[in-house]
């Protein structure tokens, strides 16, 4: 019930947050690596190291989101990003709504070299990244 409220809590603030379209922040662009997933009404979590599989994004300045699995390419999109003022009240965290021209949103919050894609919906899974240098 716990897990539902925070989900719930994440929405509505993501609503009343004011959306500000912007070119691809410099920070977002790069490679990164999967981490881990977490979320679900279970809210259960898959780690990288304990799956064969290795997960690879890529966010080019060009607004192109690139998503590669064991080095085959599964997704490809052209995305826009908006930044939302007013979600953290310190700013230690950027986030940003990113829309895909063909498949929906999601949000994303960059802390350094650590990126958190959330989904946005009741089950509130995340994906956590980092950056690879």
């Amino acid at each position: 019930m716990k897990k539902l409220l925070v989900a719930l809590l994440i929405i509505v603030s993501f609503y009343g947050c004011e959306k500000n379209y912007v070119d691809v922040s410099p920070s977002i662009i790069g490679k990164w690596s999967w981490v881990s997933t977490c979320g679900g009404f279970a809210f259960q979590c898959i780690y990288a190291d304990s799956t064969p599989q290795k997960i690879k994004l890529i966010i080019t300045a060009d607004s192109i989101y690139k998503f590669y699995q064991n080095d085959t390419l599964i997704v490809n999109f052209k995305f826009h990003t908006y930044e939302l003022t007013g979600y953290r009240p310190d700013n230690s965290v950027q986030t940003y709504l990113m829309k895909w021209d063909s498949i929906g949103e999601a949000m994303l919050f960059l802390n350094h070299d650590q990126l958190t894609i959330g989904d946005g919906s009741l089950d509130g899974y995340s994906w956590q990244y980092k950056r690879i240098k």
